[in-house]
C-alpha cells in the first residue's frame, strides 16, 4: 500500500510523462512533416517520403536499442 504521499508523488511523475508523451508526439508530427517537404523540394515524390521516413525510423529503433544496451551493460557492472 501506498501512503499518500506516494500516491501523489506517483500521480505527478504519471502527469508528468503523458505531458513528455505529448510533446514527443508533437515533434514526430512535425518530422513527418519535414520529410515530406524534403521530399517534395527534391522531388522524390511519396516513395521518397516512405523511403526516408523508413531510414529514420530504422535509425531511430537503432539508437534506442544501443541505448539500452549501453545502460543494461553499465547498470551490470555496479
Amino acid at each position: 500500500m501506498l501512503t499518500p504521499a506516494q500516491s501523489a508523488n506517483l500521480a505527478r511523475y504519471f502527469a508528468v510523462a503523458r505531458a513528455w508523451m505529448i510533446v514527443a508526439a508533437g515533434a514526430a508530427l512535425i518530422a513527418l512533416k519535414e520529410t515530406f517537404e524534403l521530399a517534395h523540394h527534391m522531388h522524390w515524390g511519396t516513395p521518397g517520403f516512405w523511403a526516408l521516413t523508413a531510414v529514420a525510423l530504422l535509425c531511430s529503433a537503432a539508437l534506442n536499442g544501443a541505448a539500452s544496451a549501453y545502460s543494461d551493460r553499465r547498470d551490470r557492472r555496479h
